[in-house]
C-alpha cells in the first residue's frame, strides 16, 4: 500500500535583505540572521553574487562543513593545505573543514561577457566527534549530479540531488554530514513537487527565483527562507510553482544533540575549544599554517 502524502506546514517565513560580506561580495543571508540564528544542524545559508574585484579572500574554518553550489559563473578556490581548483556553473563542492584550514573563494571573469558568479553556500555543523578530524573535499560537476524527474523526463519538474535521495535516485555524496540537499526547478506555473522527508528532521527551503506555494503559504517570493512544522504524520513537503521559472532549494537534516558555540568561522561545542581555535589561527598551527596560501 502506498503511503499517502501529507505535507508539512510553514513554521516560519521571512525574506533576506542584501548586504555585503567578505571583500565586497553581495549576499542574501537566510540562516545566520536575527530572524533565524541557526536551525540545527544548519548554521548559515548565503545567496552570494560576487563581481570582479570582490570575493572571499583567505579566511579560516574549523568545526563545520560547507556546501557551495554555483548557479552562474565560476569560482576559483584554494586552501593552505594544497587543494585548489574551480567550481563552474552547476557544480557543487562539499568541504569538510573539520580540524581547520584557511580557504579562499574568488570570482573568475576573464571576459566582459562572463556572468557575475552567483551561488549558494550552506554551513552545516559537524558531530562533536568529527570536529577535529582531517579536512576532506568532495566535488561534483554539473554532469555528475544525479537528477530525478517526478513527472517523467519530459515533465516540468527537475530535481538535482546534491545529497540524499529523491524519487529513488541517490547522490554519491558522503560529505554532507547526513543531510539531504535538493535543487528544484519548476519550469511552468502550476508545476508541483512532493519531497518525502523523515518527520523528525529540521527542513527549510530557500527560493532562488520565482514564486511558490508551500504547505499553507501562498506566493512565497524570491529570497524567502521557509522552515516547516514537524509532526509524525507529516511525511514531506508539497511545493507548487506560482509562476514559470521558479527555482529553489530544499535542505533537511537531523538535529544533533550538542551545544553550538559559534564565533565567526569557528563552530565548536566548548568555549575552551573556541579559544584554542583563535590561538591556533594566530600562531599558524594545527591546520592554520600559512603555507600554500592563495591571493596573498
Amino acid at each position: 500500500m502506498t503511503q499517502s502524502q501529507v505535507s508539512r506546514q510553514i513554521a516560519k517565513s521571512f525574506q533576506s535583505v542584501a548586504s555585503t560580506d567578505g571583500d565586497g561580495a553581495r549576499v542574501y543571508r537566510s540562516i545566520g540572521t536575527p530572524q533565524l540564528r541557526n536551525f540545527h544542524p544548519f548554521l548559515m545559508m548565503d545567496h552570494f553574487k560576487v563581481g570582479k574585484g570582490a570575493g572571499f579572500p583567505n579566511h579560516p574554518h574549523r568545526g563545520q562543513a560547507t556546501v557551495t553550489l554555483m548557479l552562474k559563473g565560476t569560482f576559483k578556490h584554494g586552501d593552505n593545505q594544497g587543494h585548489s581548483g574551480y567550481i563552474h556553473e552547476g557544480d557543487v563542492q562539499f568541504m569538510k573543514a573539520a580540524s581547520g584550514l584557511i580557504h579562499s573563494e574568488m570570482p573568475v571573469q576573464d571576459k566582459p561577457t562572463d556572468p557575475i558568479p552567483e551561488g549558494l553556500q550552506l554551513w552545516i555543523d559537524l558531530p562533536e566527534a568529527d570536529k577535529m578530524s582531517a579536512p576532506e573535499y568532495q566535488e561534483l560537476t554539473d554532469g555528475q549530479i544525479p537528477r530525478a524527474y517526478p513527472h517523467g523526463q519530459d515533465g516540468n519538474v527537475v530535481v538535482k540531488i546534491l545529497s540524499g535521495e529523491s524519487y529513488g535516485v541517490s547522490s554519491p555524496v558522503r560529505q554532507c554530514a547526513g543531510c539531504w540537499y535538493f535543487q528544484v526547478d519548476l519550469k511552468e506555473k502550476g508545476a508541483t513537487y512532493f519531497q518525502a522527508i523523515p518527520s523528525n528532521w529540521n527542513t527549510f527551503a530557500y527560493i532562488i527565483s520565482g514564486t511558490a506555494k508551500m504547505g499553507n503559504g501562498e506566493n512565497l517570493a524570491a529570497h524567502s527562507t521557509i522552515t516547516f512544522t514537524k509532526q509524525q504524520e507529516q511525511n514531506g513537503i508539497e511545493i507548487e510553482a506560482k509562476e514559470s521559472g521558479t527555482s529553489l532549494v530544499v535542505v533537511a537534516g537531523e538535529p544533533l544533540n550538542q551545544k553550538v558555540i559559534q564565533y565567526g568561522p569557528f563552530v565548536l561545542s566548548k568555549e575552551e575549544d573556541i579559544y584554542k581555535a583563535f590561538e591556533d589561527y594566530q600562531l599558524g598551527r594545527n591546520g592554520f599554517e600559512r603555507r600554500n596560501l592563495v591571493d596573498e
